[in-house]
């Protein structure tokens, strides 16, 4: 009896460490005990040169390589903390701005940082040669406007100025309190001077200076790896000037378009962090997995892009009549599951700004003015091609949005799907009808929204000039009261929302899966998490804790 207990006792342990020793330890298991955060990029990104890229992939990566003048304060929405400068003034009415460059701020290769480094890239992101997309972000500054529309050429004109290496020094059109919020996107970033001329890139946005090896930063991290749709590896700085502060050794970014195949990964332990949750799960992790599941509060819209260059999306009757068409409720309640019905263009994030007109859903006036525009019931009116990045969610609302159009309207729709940098390039080309997009606000202010659809500003892919539009932007530049400023705003906005050369469709949410080890990552309404403060609980932490 006892050698047949012993026998099986031995065959229980040789079961038991054979199963342990084929155990494999999961990816992010791994990546804890290493430091290295694994998070969903989204897509992969258009580049990694601050001063010719536009989207939120690439603001992703750039936060990790890169540092402004000051970041942001995880903990306040909309305040922010000292970065590469330590102190800063500003006259009474906001209008001009002083900043201290601190003493121990470097390069990624050990080169000081200085003020002309500033000065420099602001040049470079305003010289029209290069063709920035953002240089607009720029306009608040003195002359800026005039050096980039070739109205001036003596860039020493133009409202920046290091009076020493230590101190740079802003003079601003008008009285612009929020404008150290505007300073915490990568168009106000410094670039490296030396690299950018061994590559002849001050004009040319065609070189590979943005590459591992080469690209030489003033952030947290460095550029380590980076293997095309596969993955962005970047690792601690050791010449920050805050290294002290860092706790992650680096971080992989992954850009996955599917957010099925994003959610898989994360619950085989392949991810810290998923960019989205698949439309038909959220309700499910919303009510089992309060752990993981994460909805913040986003100072963002969804929209769709009209083309008002081309015939009939020119005529603004067929552009309120597939407005009118769009239930976007039902969508948000029955599709998306997520977020509410977008009124206006600005979301309802800002105390004490808002506008007149709100959209409606009315199926009956949109036939109406459809036939006024000559196409009664879509008769006559050609096919329209909706252009669309290449990824889950996009294709479940577009393929919505075309039948909404059908049924309603009589209007055909063409889902065309393209990668997010092609895409891109089209709509740069101006080679769509119809395009849906987000737009995220680079600083909690209207005017991040409303600018954006200013004549001549790069992100304004639609063809869309109103002069009284842009002079009320132009006008609410040079108000200081707060409250006189929105109204002004929101007299642009109504002409927005009039005109529609952008449909809003939704406000939603920022909804993600993170790995509940992960902390110092705390919701914010423009998505902005500074990796210093980001580290993993401590092993003897319970996961509760």
């Amino acid at each position: 009896m006892f050698k047949k207990r012993f026998i099986i006792l031995c065959a229980l342990f040789l079961a038991l460490f054979l199963t342990a020793c084929g155990r494999k330890e999961r990816p992010v298991d791994l990546a804890v005990k290493e430091g290295i955060l694994i998070i969903d990029n989204g897509s992969e990104p258009e580049g990694l040169d601050p001063h010719t890229v536009t989207g939120f992939p690439e603001h992703r990566i750039l936060m990790a390589l890169y540092e402004g003048l000051v970041i942001e304060n995880p903990d306040v929405p909309g305040d922010y903390l000292p970065g590469v400068a330590d102190t800063w003034i500003s006259n009474p009415d906001h209008s001009v701005w002083t900043f201290h460059i601190r003493d121990n701020a470097h390069w990624s290769n050990g080169d000081r940082l200085v003020a002309e480094d500033f000065v420099y890239a602001h040049n470079r992101i305003l010289n029209a040669e290069l063709g920035s997309e953002y240089a607009e972000m720029l306009y608040p500054i003195l002359n800026a406007e005039a050096f980039h529309d070739g109205e001036i050429s003596d860039f020493s004109e133009v409202g920046v100025k290091a009076l020493d290496d230590s101190t740079l020094q802003y003079t601003l059109k008008g009285p612009t309190a929020y404008f150290p919020q505007m300073l915490m996107h990568y168009t106000y970033w410094p670039v490296h001077r030396p690299t950018i001329e061994a590559f002849n890139a001050f004009s040319d946005r065609t070189t590979n200076w943005a590459r591992p090896g080469t690209l030489i930063g003033n952030g947290p991290f460095v550029l380590k790896n980076w293997v095309t749709n596969q993955v962005i590896e970047v690792e601690a700085n050791p010449h920050y000037w805050d290294a002290a502060t860092v706790k992650l050794k680096g971080i992989r970014f992954l850009p996955i378009d599917n957010r099925d195949t994003a959610e898989r990964m994360f619950l085989a332990g392949q991810l810290h962090k998923t960019d989205s949750v698949p439309f038909n799960k959220r309700r499910h992790y919303r009510d089992t997995r309060s752990d993981v599941f994460h909805e913040d509060e986003f100072f963002a819209d969804s929209y769709v892009g009209v083309n008002c260059r081309k015939s009939p999306l020119d005529d603004i009757r067929v552009r309120r009549a597939l407005y009118l068409a769009i239930n976007d409720q039902l969508i948000t309640e029955s599709v998306t599951f997520n977020g509410d019905a977008a009124l206006c263009w600005v979301p309802p994030v800002i105390q004490n700004y808002d506008n007149s007109i709100k959209r409606d859903y009315d199926p009956e006036m949109a036939r109406a003015l459809l036939a006024e525009a000559g196409y009664p019931g879509g008769e006559g009116l050609r096919p329209l091609d909706l252009l669309i990045v290449n990824t889950d969610t996009n294709k479940i609302v577009s393929e919505t949005y075309q039948e909404m159009w059908r049924s309603e309207l009589g209007v055909k729709i063409n889902v065309v799907n393209e990668e997010w940098k092609v895409f891109l390039d089209s709509l740069a080309q101006g080679n769509f009808d119809l395009f849906t997009m987000a737009w995220i606000g680079d600083y909690i202010d209207p005017s991040t929204f409303l600018g954006m659809m200013t004549e001549g500003n790069g992100n304004n892919h639609t063809g869309w000039v109103n002069k009284e539009y842009d002079r009320l932007l132009e006008e609410s530049s040079y108000i200081a009261d707060p409250d006189a400023r929105y109204k002004v705003l929101g007299q642009a906005e109504d002409i927005l929302m009039t005109e529609l050369p952008i449909l809003p469709s939704s406000t939603n949410p920022r909804v993600y899966l993170l790995d509940n080890r992960v902390r110092g990552w705390k919701s914010h309404p423009i998505d902005n998490h500074p990796y210093k403060f980001i580290y993993f609980a401590p092993e003897n932490e319970s996961e509760s804790e």
